[in-house]
């Protein structure tokens, strides 16, 4: 049983719980997005690529394999998985209370240095109110599918290369979502074991990541 149905029925629920999450200044600006097979699978393969792009920059072999380990274990486990919810939110744009958290003195400046920050959408900076309701959505999408029982796990990566691959809903083409970034991805997964724990291959990687950076 792949229970196809089911993960469907618990998007649905998970949909409603990233709809009425909390919203700073009651201002909506998270969008959601149901992948499909199609795109979980691209995006995985996604994945992959990024990690071999990024051990490219490192000398040192056993830091390479472990950032290529690192995509690639987040990879296969989002194959294996039965649903993928996107989360995301125009985090480059300002609220409009001035509080400075971004770092620069008001939301003006903070829109003018977007403005012309246009080199990718991944990089900052964004607005820590909509941070904050990109992470408490996603929370809820999580709390929602641990109540039903769905494994579940938070992912940055899943995020980064459905941006790269302008996911529909999350590209730059699509009038409505503009601008979107940062994205969150939460893979689903129904099965006799939480494929999402105990993987031994990705803890070995980031033991070595954590060593080699602590040590610059």
């Amino acid at each position: 049983m792949n229970y196809q149905k089911e993960i469907r029925t618990a998007i649905d629920l998970i949909a409603i719980s990233v709809r009425t999450a909390p919203k700073s200044g009651g201002i909506d600006d998270i969008v959601f997005l149901a992948a499909g097979n199609q795109q979980k699978n691209r995006i995985a393969r996604e994945m992959i690529n990024i990690g071999k792009e990024k051990s490219k920059s490192q000398s040192n072999k056993a830091v390479r394999q472990a950032i290529i380990t690192s995509w690639a274990t987040d990879a296969k486990a989002l194959q294996n998985s039965q649903g993928l919810v996107l989360v995301g939110v125009r985090g480059k744009k300002a609220i409009g209370f001035n509080c400075g958290g971004c770092g620069f003195k008001n939301c003006l400046e903070f829109q003018a240095h977007n403005s012309r920050n246009k080199n990718s959408p991944i990089i900052g900076p964004f607005c820590m109110f909509k941070i904050w309701d990109l992470g408490i959505a996603i929370d809820s999408a999580a709390k929602t599918a641990s109540m039903l029982n769905v494994d579940n796990r938070i992912m940055y990566r899943i995020g980064i290369a459905a941006l790269r691959l302008k996911i529909p809903g999350f590209s730059k083409k699509s009038v409505i979502s503009r601008k979107v970034s940062p994205v969150l991805g939460l893979p689903l997964s129904v099965s006799g074991k939480n494929i999402y724990f105990d993987r031994l291959d990705k803890l070995g990687a980031a033991k070595i990541l954590a060593d080699y950076f602590k040590s610059k």
